[in-house]
């Protein structure tokens, strides 16, 4: 009995190149992940005798101090606050436990977050429309700081 042997035909190169594609895709987003976790590591406030400097990403800022409305500043707990809780994240990064860039509060408030930690929020309102909240290690040193030069 003589045996016969048949193949497969060949995939299309275009299985390849969509592999290829989907896993560069995936490289691509594990290292914008890596550098949003960088970020919720390294973001820094840098107060000086006329600016608060955000350092940290793509939504980093300089802001004047008579731009911050200090006598309003306040330390919070947002998570689940009925004025100042999260509601909807507008253009920034919402990833447990980082969040960063432009939210709008549940008082419809447009914010600039820096939150790691919503338990222990400083928030500053501004005289442009919006607050920013950070996370910061001492809070209110911060505030003290920005309201004392």
């Amino acid at each position: 009995m003589s045996q016969k042997v048949y193949h497969i035909i060949p995939a299309s190169s275009i299985s390849i190149w969509a592999f290829v594609l989907v896993m560069l895709a995936l490289i691509g987003i594990l290292v914008l992940y890596g550098r949003f976790m960088y970020w919720s590591k390294y973001t820094s406030y840098e107060v000086d005798d006329s600016q608060l400097r955000i350092q940290g990403g793509i939504y980093s800022r300089i802001m004047e101090r008579e731009q911050l409305l200090l006598d309003d500043a306040s330390i919070e707990n947002i998570k689940g606050h009925e004025l100042y809780g999260i509601r909807i994240r507008t253009n920034g990064i919402g990833l447990p436990g980082f969040k960063s860039g432009w939210f709008t509060l549940k008082n419809g408030e447009k914010a600039l977050l820096f939150v790691t930690d919503q338990n222990r929020v400083l928030r500053i309102p501004t005289k442009d429309d919006f607050s920013l909240l950070l996370t910061v290690d001492d809070p209110e040193g911060l505030l003290n700081t920005l309201r004392n030069p």
